[in-house]
């Protein structure tokens, strides 16, 4: 079974103390590889690529679905972001998970789920876990 390639938009907290631990969890697995992350912030960017051992990292998260097209995205924008960015990751033939609050709308969140259906990709909004919860969730996801 081939790696699944995953790719992360927003570097901020979330991203680092939630998202990373799980996902490098999963990596020492053999199941993925962390292959980009995305910050409109360049330094955010930067410098997670760099703490995470990651080789690519962009300003541009749409060029990054572009060029990279991951397997699997994680959405940890700000939440006035997520349904923009779940909506252009699976619209981009990737899985995606999008951190709480799925969206700050019901017509937004139907909307996501609404594309979710027609690429038949997989979707799901993170859940309060634990570290260990958090893995799981992401295996059970991929």
């Amino acid at each position: 079974m081939s790696k699944i390639r995953v790719a992360l938009i927003g570097t901020g907290m979330i991203c680092n103390s939630a998202h990373f631990p799980a996902l490098k969890a999963l990596e020492k697995e053999g199941l993925l590889e962390v292959v980009a992350v995305a910050d409109i912030r360049e330094e955010a960017a930067r410098e997670t690529a760099i703490r995470h051992g990651v080789p690519n990292w962009y300003v541009d998260p749409q060029k990054m679905l572009d060029e990279i097209k991951p397997d699997f995205v994680a959405v940890c924008t700000p939440n006035v972001y997520h349904k923009e960015w779940t909506i252009k990751a699976l619209r981009a033939g990737a899985h995606v998970a999008c951190e709480k609050p799925m969206a700050l709308t019901v017509e937004d969140c139907t909307e996501m789920i609404e594309v979710q259906k027609e690429t038949g990709k997989k979707k799901e909004t993170a859940k309060t876990v634990n570290k260990n919860g958090k893995k799981e969730l992401l295996k059970d996801l991929l």
